[in-house]
């Protein structure tokens, strides 16, 4: 059956799937499709009994784009669904011949913190806690046994941790199937499992992903896994040997020795003492759970009737923006990339990874995009005045993200990874600024050649130095790294910084003044204890001209910060050219970056200053 494509033009909804085919499934006992607004339960439809799945934590939203129903559960890692244990009724499938079958269809967003999709499991607080009570689930990403990022179905006879033949414990449950490929991470795709009473199987995208046991390398050592399957052989990985049966829960034997039964979850499960913590962030379109175990045949029938092609080719939806009453404005969708300067979004666009603080007004505009940025949503615009007692402000103090580097080198993680590094290190002297910092050296968190790492290992890494420079950086990226956790949890003695050539393409040299001088406050106010270098931005361009001419100015500005706010002020661009004002090939080979008889140039200019802010 192809997968039909529909648009409920009175509900905004699109929906790519055919519900019809799950419903007359043989063996069907629950079924969402999350058509339902937030706030309201969703109903199993197609089946027996209706199974009414409770909000927990808040209403939980709603996204326009599913496979069944037009919409999808957008579930953002600290809310899921539940229905108590007394209420499971066919769902509650247990016994030593029971079998079961799920399938989901869903888009998972962060699959790192992600665990489960759903099932009646609870493991308590967790290793070597025996007192959950664990019948069957579709997680996944389960490193210990070999199921990092992979689909891990789990079937639990015990109800707590798994017991050898011989009555011994290990500290975990360790009864599930592993696939070998990693679960679609910002894309639908359908995820199922089944399990026949003798064996649990485990498909991504309707298909069984077939996993060999690789004992070693799956951690999976034990004879429990290499010599109590079939035969005395081993148990698998994808299809694994579980025969067994699944676990009931006896209200009069359990009463001691285990917590109350699982509930039915999605989205969550009580694990290390938390629901939600391992809570999956994504959008849940479809689930449905079977009381038999489905063939290949109908989990790919399955697996064509949502329809998630189709739904992976739409286009994603319209980004929502909120202004907040204190200013702050937040962007709500998936992949939002955003302007402020009243431009639209392009896939090198700002990504949105914190609230952007509007007070004093402005333009914003954003759109949804792809994982791979190929394709986009519509424009999401709105633009603000100032609020009572704000201004209107340049763009240069406005904090703001960076994504103009993309694909060349992800900003994102490299302010992750920078700002781990510098907490870590707590260096002493810190470099902060553009790609002609980046270059420099310090540790490498990209392809970057570091050009100046001879120089930047003899003066600088002896002083237990960190470095801030991101290439393509203006003064507003600069700005929102350090209020979003660049410089937390350090006091170094001394910061270095040279910042502003990236504005001068666009800016005044009055607006840039003002972002530099902004971050100098920043500065000031995060690292009160820092005395600060503030260097003059180098000269551009292999001749004289007019950015060269607006440079000169902006230090002009700058330097009447001199002795102000810890601040000394060092302009060294001279050292760059020849007596007649040339920037050579053999010092910055593109007139801009040094090379490493630059870098040099730079570090014998600045030492003498750099020894006394140090107190050396």
């Amino acid at each position: 059956m192809r997968p039909l494509l529909f648009a409920a033009l009175t509900l905004s909804s699109v929906f790519a799937g055919d519900a019809t085919v799950i419903e007359k499934t043989p063996g069907l006992v629950g079924f969402w499709t999350f058509g339902e607004e937030p706030g309201q339960k969703r109903v199993s439809q197609g089946t027996k009994e209706k199974h009414p799945l409770s909000e927990v934590n808040g209403p939980i939203k709603r996204s326009t784009g599913g496979p069944f129903s037009g919409y999808a559960a957008d579930l953002n890692g600290s809310q899921y669904f539940e229905i108590k244990h007394s209420e499971t009724g066919d769902l509650n499938i247990n016994g030593k011949d029971a079998q079961v079958s799920m399938f989901a269809v869903v888009r998972i967003v962060d699959l790192k913190k992600s665990r489960t999709i759903a099932g009646m499991w609870s493991e308590g607080k967790g290793a070597n806690d025996d007192t959950g009570t664990r019948q069957y689930a579709l997680l996944m990403n389960m490193p210990t046994y070999g199921g990092s990022r992979q689909l891990v179905p789990h079937i639990s006879s015990e109800g707590g941790v798994t017991m050898r033949a011989d009555g011994t414990k290990f500290p975990w449950c360790a009864d599930y199937a592993a696939t070998k490929r990693e679960v679609p991470e910002e894309e639908w795709c359908t995820l199922a499992f089944t399990y026949d009473a003798k064996y649990l199987r485990a498909y991504i995208n309707g298909g069984l992903d077939e996993r060999q046991l690789d004992a070693v390398k799956d951690k999976r050592n034990d004879p429990y896994f290499t010599k109590e399957g079939p035969e005395g052989k081993d148990r698998g990985m994808n299809p694994y040997y579980h025969g067994r049966g699944i676990f009931k829960y006896d209200p009069a034997l359990h009463a001691k020795t285990k917590i109350a039964p699982s509930d039915f979850t999605v989205g969550a499960r009580m694990a290390v003492g938390s629901m939600t913590g391992e809570a999956t962030i994504g959008k849940f379109g479809g689930l449905a759970v079977f009381n038999r175990a489905l063939s290949d045949a109908e989990i790919q029938t399955l697996h064509v009737a949502a329809g998630v092609e189709a739904l992976n080719a739409m286009p994603p939806p319209k980004p929502v923006i909120l202004r907040h009453p204190k200013g702050s404005v937040t962007l709500e969708g998936e992949n939002v990339l955003y302007t402020l300067d009243g431009t639209d979004p392009v896939a090198k666009s700002n990504p949105y990874l914190a609230p952007i603080a509007l007070a004093s007004g402005g333009t914003v505009k954003a759109r949804s995009f792809s994982k791979d940025r190929k394709r986009m949503s519509e424009i999401a615009t709105m633009v603000y005045e100032p609020l009572p007692g704000h201004q209107p402000l340049p763009s240069t103090v406005v904090p703001v993200t960076q994504d103009r580097s993309w694909p060349s080198y992800d900003w994102r993680k490299r302010h992750e990874l920078t700002s781990a590094a510098v907490k870590r290190a707590k260096p002493q002297i810190l470099f902060i600024g553009d790609s002609i910092t980046h270059f420099f050296g310090g540790e490498q968190f990209d392809g970057y050649a570091l050009r100046g790492k001879n120089t930047w290992d003899e003066f600088y890494a002896p002083r237990k130095a960190g470095n801030l420079g991101f290439g393509w950086d203006k003064t507003e990226n600069v700005l929102w790294r350090l209020q979003h956790g660049a410089i937390d949890g350090i006091a170094p003695k001394l910061v270095v910084m040279m910042i502003g050539t990236n504005n001068t393409g666009d800016g005044s040299a009055a607006d840039i003044a003002q972002g530099i001088i902004a971050i100098v406050s920043e500065l000031n106010q995060r690292l009160p204890q820092s005395k600060i270098l503030l260097l003059g931005i180098f000269p551009r361009g292999e001749k004289p001209n007019p950015q060269r001419e607006k440079i000169a100015v902006i230090n002009q500005l700058l330097a009447q910060l001199d002795g102000e706010q810890n601040v000394t002020f060092l302009d060294i661009g001279a050292k760059f050219l020849t007596p007649e004002g040339l920037i050579t090939k053999d010092i910055m080979p593109d007139f801009l970056h040094p090379n490493e008889k630059g870098y040099r140039i730079w570090a014998e200019a600045i030492e003498p200053t750099v020894k006394k802010l140090m107190g050396e």
